[in-house]
């Protein structure tokens, strides 16, 4: 049983043989100690196949590494398994997965998501924009323009982008290295919602339009909290959040 985790550690720490816990992007080290070190950079959740190998993202690549469990040090250089894999930028999980027998499946990192146009009777209508890796996007009311949140397929980071519906180029709307996601429209049109994780933990930002980096952060409650819809009045927004 894990009894605790050091602090510090950015996500999805895996244990792994010899009391070592290996954690996304950071840091090895032991489940009851506070002692950390650097192993090596990644871009996504890291695997560990036995008996002295990690499995990780690294750009758009799949590499894997000898590690020294017992020690806590890699071995050598790391060696290219596949030119690309998929990524999750909200959840920081790389798409792949590897058996004990040295088998890896993997889902390729692809733009192949395609925002269309449905009518009320589910009839598939034209596009509303570009292939891109979407994860979600809100229509302004005059249905004009789309707001969305897209994934930099390289980097791993989710920026909030616009485009204008009659054909107009897309505008980028956030520019941190953060991950800004889940945007919400507001009734008038000319804002927008969004979630980041600038702070550490999901906290809700507003923006105009017509006004690219210029957001601010709406809420300042120290917990985990993302917009989920505004009123057609304009106020109040429904936000979801843990207490």
């Amino acid at each position: 049983m894990v009894s605790r985790i050091p602090p510090g550690w950015a996500s999805l720490p895996l244990p792994v043989p010899g009391g070592a816990c290996v954690g996304f992007r950071r840091h090895g080290g032991t489940i009851d100690s506070q002692e950390t070190k650097d192993l090596l950079s990644a871009s996504g959740s890291v695997a560990f196949v036995a008996p002295d190998t990690l499995l990780f993202r690294r750009g758009a690549a799949l590499f894997a590494q000898r590690f020294d469990p017992e020690k806590h040090v890699t071995i050598g250089e790391p060696i290219p398994v596949a030119n690309t894999v998929g990524f999750n930028p909200i959840t920081f999980q790389s798409l792949f997965s590897a058996s004990s027998n040295g088998v890896v499946a993997l889902l390729e990192s692809a733009a192949d998501a395609r925002p269309t146009w449905f009518d009320r009777q589910g009839n598939q209508q034209e596009a509303a924009a570009p292939d891109g890796s979407y994860n979600t996007l809100c229509v302004t009311r005059d249905q004009k323009r789309i707001i969305y949140d897209q994934v930099d397929s390289v980097s791993g980071n989710v920026d909030i982008w616009s485009r204008d519906l009659a054909g107009g180029s897309a505008t980028r709307q956030t520019f941190d290295p953060a991950v800004d996601f889940y945007p919400v429209c507001a009734p008038s049109g000319d804002q927008f919602l969004f979630t980041s994780l600038r702070g550490g933990i999901p906290e809700i930002h507003i923006q105009d339009l017509g006004a690219p980096g210029g957001e601010r952060k709406l809420l300042d409650l120290s917990k985990p909290i993302v917009a989920t819809d505004w009123s057609g009045q304009g106020r109040p927004c429904r936000l979801l959040g843990s207490a």
